[in-house]
């Protein structure tokens, strides 16, 4: 699937953080920027940082057509995201925290 033009993969993002994708996702749903689909939550689709981008495949082998969801960062939110990445993994030690975190100031 094509991605829309000016948006950003999680994947992408989290390369220009130099963190690998698991890590990015896990610390999107720790600051409640991602639901535990990894889908964002409506207030940063409304803020327009991410975006929600449905399609769907084929499954190999049949004629089974699977729908599917991806989060993506737009121009706006790759900035935001990458300061609000940056300032939590600055602010947080090494060891992984089960602690709750808030959702980030916009």
């Amino acid at each position: 699937m094509k991605k829309i033009v000016g948006t950003f993969t999680i994947k992408e993002v989290a390369n220009k953080i130099k963190i690998g994708e698991k890590t990015l996702f896990k610390i999107m749903r720790e600051l409640k920027i991602l639901n535990d689909k990894n889908m964002p939550f409506d207030r940063f689709i409304g803020e327009g940082f991410l975006r929600k981008q449905d399609g769907s495949y084929i499954v190999p082998g049949t004629q089974i057509s699977k729908p599917y969801s991806r989060t993506l960062v737009t121009e706006k939110g790759n900035n935001w995201l990458q300061r609000v990445i940056k300032e939590h993994v600055a602010t947080t030690s090494k060891k992984p925290s089960r602690r709750q975190h808030s959702a980030p100031p916009l």
